[in-house]
């Protein structure tokens, strides 16, 4: 079976090429307070601060209550529901790494405490699947889960897309999509609401299908009625029969699964598994693929990915699960023979590895 992965800006890991490689290889994460004369602790009253966080290449910098982020689970958790990121590293002003076991001790120790941390880590994907429809492709829809909804602009959902109909041109049985018409998308803005600025965010836009045109000038786009299931009339096939309603074009859908590779949390027999995040990575990303696939071929797809990837072959596949979100949980899929368009949730595979040398 043939798979891609869409690409977009939007979805590699957040400000992970920031970093200087020296830096990122160096597993000393709090040297510099070590060295710092002034380690003298906060007082009550600073105490009270909240401490500040940035992403890097944002402008924005997000401020908590020391409370709420003054424990290393504490700041996963904050971090994940205020900025939409599933944390991953926080570097402290001077760049160096901070690892978990030191967190507590540098958010209160001056002068680290007053600066700016930095946080990056993989973007939360939404809990929910979203629809895109095409007017140059008659009754083809594209279902994905969208990241940072609450801070996704216009511009980067039109980018998003881009990414998925470029995966979508390297599946087989798809009408030819040509370089032009996908540097020519847009994103329909009389359906959303008149937000035409790319800097928006989408807020409320999202509720609905995103409709997507094609500008090219010259050529002329098939006109076709719509509904909410991405239904659409074929203006060119003949009609059958003695009355003059139109044919009908069959649904394609195709559907974003989510890979989730994890490192398994403990070590299992003869694995020397090795806690620096460099060595032991987690990926998340978003695949495409027919509506039609069967969940084992999804299993089987994702597992060989991972195994075909050179630089993994010092790892190995401990557990593949499969899960699905219902009613605000993820939860297991037991049906292997289940087809992705019968989930109404987005689906996930969570791939557990170990390092064995």
């Amino acid at each position: 079976m043939a798979t891609t992965q869409a690409t977009s800006a939007m979805l590699p890991t957040v400000g992970g090429t920031c970093v200087q490689d020296d830096q990122a290889a160096n597993p000393s994460s709090d040297a510099a307070w070590q060295m710092s004369a002034l380690n003298l602790g906060i007082t009550h009253q600073d105490f009270q601060a909240m401490l500040k966080f940035v992403l890097p290449g944002e402008c924005d910098i997000y401020r908590f209550e020391r409370d709420l982020v003054d424990t290393w689970e504490k700041l996963t958790r904050t971090v994940a529901d205020e900025v939409q990121i599933e944390l991953d590293v926080v570097y402290d002003m001077f760049n160096n790494r901070i690892d978990a076991q030191s967190w507590h001790r540098i958010c209160r120790t001056v002068p680290y405490a007053y600066g700016c941390f930095k946080v990056t880590g993989e973007p939360v994907l939404s809990k929910m699947l979203y629809t895109a429809c095409f007017r140059f492709l008659p009754g083809v829809s594209i279902k994905f889960r969208l990241p940072r909804i609450a801070y996704l602009t216009v511009g980067e959902l039109r980018e998003i897309i881009i990414g998925f109909v470029g995966a979508l041109r390297l599946l087989p049985g798809v009408p030819n999509i040509s370089a032009e018409l996908l540097r020519c998308m847009h994103l329909d803005l009389v359906k959303l609401r008149g937000y035409a600025s790319g800097g928006c965010e989408c807020g409320n836009l999202l509720k609905e299908t995103i409709w997507v045109v094609a500008k090219l000038g010259s050529a002329a786009e098939p006109e076709e009625t719509e509904n909410g299931d991405c239904h659409v009339l074929d203006e060119h096939r003949p009609t059958t029969g003695s009355n003059d309603q139109k044919a009908v074009v069959a649904r394609r859908t195709y559907i974003a699964i989510t890979q989730e590779w994890r490192p398994c949390a403990s070590n299992p027999p003869n694995c020397l598994r090795v806690r620096n995040p460099p060595n032991c990575p987690t990926t998340i990303k978003q695949t495409l693929l027919p509506g039609t696939t069967l969940v084992d071929e999804v299993r089987l797809t994702v597992t060989k990915g991972f195994e075909a990837l050179k630089e993994n072959m010092r790892f190995a596949t401990m557990s593949v699960e499969m899960q699905t979100h219902i009613d605000g949980q993820w939860v297991p899929i037991t049906d292997t023979q289940c087809r992705l368009e019968k989930f109404e949730g987005p689906v996930r595979v969570v791939l557990t590895y170990v390092q064995w040398w």
